[in-house]
């Protein structure tokens, strides 16, 4: 039996699920090189003012796990996108494992936050 969806995730939303169906389209097709979901990288949006974007990994849930991480950061004022929106509030950060240059986690707080 395959589930997808909302009945077998908690994060409802619409992208995932289409992964996941991905996903049980091809255990199905093809049983002998099945493939997982890494639900660790998920990007979701809160559509709000201002609008939030994220995905991965957040500062405090690597901290709990006791993770290395360095975190990079830029307000959009610092940039020339930012300067076109006149807006002086909203920022880009990035974390990543300082060994292995891998990106662990982004998260964007501003206008068209969802968008990026």
């Amino acid at each position: 039996m395959w589930a997808l969806g909302d009945i077998r995730n908690p994060n409802q939303l619409k992208h995932l699920a289409n992964r996941e169906a991905r996903v049980a389209f091809h255990n199905v097709a093809h049983p002998e090189d099945p493939i997982r979901l890494d639900e660790r990288v998920v990007p979701h949006a809160v559509f709000s003012h201002p609008e939030i974007g994220s995905v991965g990994e957040t500062e405090a849930t690597l901290a709990q796990a006791g993770r290395r991480f360095v975190v990079g950061r830029r307000d959009y004022g610092d940039v020339a996108y930012g300067w076109a929106l006149e807006d002086l509030t909203g920022f880009a950060k990035v974390l990543v494992d300082p060994e292995s240059g891998r990106i662990l986690g982004g998260h964007v707080i501003g206008p068209q936050a969802a968008t990026l």
